[in-house]
């Protein structure tokens, strides 16, 4: 069973390596490990202990059982912890497969790194298996996503862990962030809006359990919500858009009118820097109390603040707040993610000359943080950064060959650094090569100085 499961991995990541080259591939390895064979086994072991009792809760509520092994395991369910090399061709935490051999497989990245909860995302693909256990191949495949997604979150009480990312995406002016109906185009981001729906179904007619044991039972989900509220399709569709509509409403007019009037100036650029500087305010006041507020005005003053470049603060006074983000925030609970607080605090630690730290932020995104590609593959520059900063030259060289991909004036900087680290070894022929290219060229100013500077020494 569980070699099925690998097999099934290892067919998608072929395929998706046939068509996409590794991009880790053409740096040197990590400058230090965070994720190890110890501690993917001992995740693995922590779902396997989690299942059964995610299991026992559905179980109790529907009345179908799934019968265990002389472990307490659920017979025919296997759990596949993925390598980095598989993880990177996956999309999103974790996924389930198969109906009468269900497997799971889990991305370990997210969860080793503390950016998502992996009680709540074992008991959200546990549902998934009971559903899929339960029903034939055929009518769990005809089964909506926004079903199928949204009734995991709702059953697993994972609506506050959608919901505030939802919020800020919405109020940030994220494209792609609106609300776009049960039967619109489906994401990862639709979560939230799915599971709105059974929240309306639950609030307005009690109607969820009923619902899901019909499907269960193998009915279609539109004639199930229509058994079990009276909702023909296409009202329902239309009265669960208004409902989550009227919920965010509800959700923005909760908040205090500083932080509304903040949100309204943040989409009008002539604004924006006036909404900048009331969504840091909000977080430095929040961040000084010994009890950081529980507030949603507080959260998105979190999130709003990794946007905002502020001239005005300390920066070890900005290093000692978003420290204290990292350690007493989960990144449920703001809305942004982990990745972005460690990418400012990397930022920080460079600006300050504490390359070390710099080096730990950044390494930390490059090794873990395989939801964001965009910003683990910018870690790069910052471990290459850090690397200068330290006089590694060596660590230099081997961090700065790589430009492919590159835009021209980070090519500038790059080939700079690889003259300095040339120079400090000796090489200056190499060295001058390199000045000589980058103080030719016009993409980048503030380096085609330096590089002009130390060609003409």
């Amino acid at each position: 069973m569980r070699t099925l499961s690998r097999i099934i991995v290892l067919i998608f990541v072929l395929t998706y390596v046939s068509a996409h080259a590794y991009w880790k591939d053409d740096f040197p390895t990590t400058p230090f490990e965070t994720v190890t064979k110890e501690k993917i086994k001992d995740l693995e072991k922590q779902i396997k202990t989690l299942i059964p009792m995610c299991l026992g809760k559905l179980e109790t509520s529907f009345g179908k059982v799934w019968k265990r092994n002389r472990h307490g395991f659920p017979k025919f369910l296997s759990v596949t912890v993925l390598s980095e090399n598989e993880a990177q061709a996956f999309e999103g935490f974790a996924e389930t497969h198969g109906s009468l051999f269900v497997g799971m497989l889990f991305n370990p990245y997210p969860f080793l790194s503390g950016h998502t909860d992996l009680e709540t995302t074992v008991c959200h693909e546990t549902v998934h298996a009971y559903f899929r256990k339960h029903m034939s191949f055929g009518t769990y495949f005809r089964l909506p996503k926004w079903a199928r997604e949204g009734s995991a979150v709702y059953l697993v009480n994972q609506l506050s862990h959608k919901e505030r990312r939802a919020l800020y995406r919405q109020w940030s002016g994220e494209r792609n962030a609106q609300l776009n109906g049960l039967e619109g185009a489906h994401s990862l981001e639709d979560y939230f809006e799915d599971a709105l729906a059974f929240t309306f179904l639950d609030e307005k007619y009690s109607a969820v359990q009923r619902v899901l044991s019909l499907v269960l039972e193998g009915k279609d989900i539109f004639e199930a919500i229509e058994q079990a509220s009276g909702l023909r399709k296409e009202i329902f569709l239309r009265e669960a858009l208004a409902y989550a509509q009227n919920y965010i409403a509800r959700r923005l007019q909760s908040l205090n009118k500083e932080t509304r009037e903040a949100i309204t100036n943040w989409s009008n650029p002539a604004a924006r820097n006036r909404a900048s500087i009331e969504f840091m305010r909000q977080f430095k006041s929040g961040i000084s109390q010994a009890g950081l507020p529980k507030t949603l005005d507080f959260a998105l003053s979190v999130a709003f603040s990794l946007d905002v470049y502020s001239i005005t603060s300390d920066e070890r006074e900005l290093i000692h707040d978003y420290e204290r983000v990292l350690k007493e925030i989960p990144s449920i609970e703001y809305g942004s993610n982990l990745a972005n607080v460690r990418y400012k605090l990397g930022g920080l630690y460079l600006n300050i000359g504490d390359y070390n730290k710099s080096l730990h932020y950044y390494t930390l995104i490059f090794n873990e943080n395989i939801e964001v590609p965009i910003l683990q593959q910018s870690a790069t520059a910052g471990i290459l950064r850090s690397y200068v900063g330290l006089t590694d030259w060596r660590k230099v060289l081997a961090w700065s060959e790589r430009e492919r991909g590159l835009h021209e004036s980070n090519v500038v900087e790059y080939r700079y650094y690889r003259g300095l680290a040339y120079q400090a070894m000796g090489k200056s022929k190499k060295a001058r090569d390199l000045f000589e290219w980058a103080c030719l060229s016009n993409a980048n100013r503030r380096f085609k100085e330096k590089a002009c500077q130390a060609f003409n020494q």
